[in-house]
């Protein structure tokens, strides 16, 4: 069940506020038989998964119109030069046919419908992206060099954005940081990223007392 607001740029975004991730019918929290490293069989527990996806639509106004231009470009070819065939026309045409069907191209397969922030628990956190043809991009980053999850601002023209920002640690020095932004296509308003911010905060101190109780147990095995 999503949710229907609009971005920074006015334009409607899906939200999905799902605090578990499914996948297809399976239950999250069924049990699966795995092998280790030395070929025996262990039984695991899928932990419930935190997500929150934002679509948005890729089709807009300019989207058809350029649909309607390449239509009439390839009529104007199938009919038009059979009564008037003209150079410099055609060459104007096949131009302006090429260019849309490069943009149409580049809506279709290079523009981001769905984004998607995985946090997945004692793990990391994983950035999905998906295009309207499928195409799917991912980027996984451990809650090791993971330091904070923050809302950043930047000022567009004469509006200020605020999107989501994840603070890692660099890997040639500690004392430097580096910034990964989250939902930077969609760009949802603030009181939306409040929501996911909350989310993740709860996932980054759950993992903080997780490794916390972990160090506590392994100084009284020691002791």
């Amino acid at each position: 069940m999503y949710v229907n607001v609009l971005n920074a740029h006015g334009q409607e975004i899906h939200v999905h506020p799902e605090h578990t991730f499914r996948r297809g019918s399976a239950r999250p929290d069924a049990i699966f038989l795995q092998r280790n490293e030395y070929g025996s069989d262990w039984a695991g527990c899928c932990a419930p998964l935190k997500f929150v996806t934002i679509s948005q639509s890729i089709f807009s106004l300019w989207f058809f119109f350029t649909a309607v231009v390449c239509v009439a470009c390839v009529a104007y070819f199938a009919v038009a030069t059979k009564v008037y065939n003209s150079v410099f026309l055609n060459y104007v045409v096949a131009v302006l046919l090429s260019a849309c069907i490069l943009y149409i191209l580049y809506i279709l397969f290079c523009k981001v419908k769905d984004e998607t922030i995985v946090l997945l628990p004692s793990i990391g956190i994983q950035l999905q992206k998906c295009s309207a043809f499928g195409q799917h991009s991912t980027e996984f980053i451990p809650y090791d060099i993971v330091k904070d999850v923050v809302i950043n601002e930047a000022i567009s023209m004469y509006k200020v954005i605020y999107y989501l920002v994840v603070l890692v640690n660099s890997p040639t020095s500690d004392s430097e940081e580096s910034v990964i932004p989250v939902f930077t296509n969609s760009l949802p308003r603030l009181d939306i990223l409040r929501v996911i911010y909350n989310i993740c905060q709860e996932a980054l101190h759950s993992h903080q007392q997780e490794r916390l109780d972990l160090s506590r147990v392994s100084i009284k095995l020691n002791s």
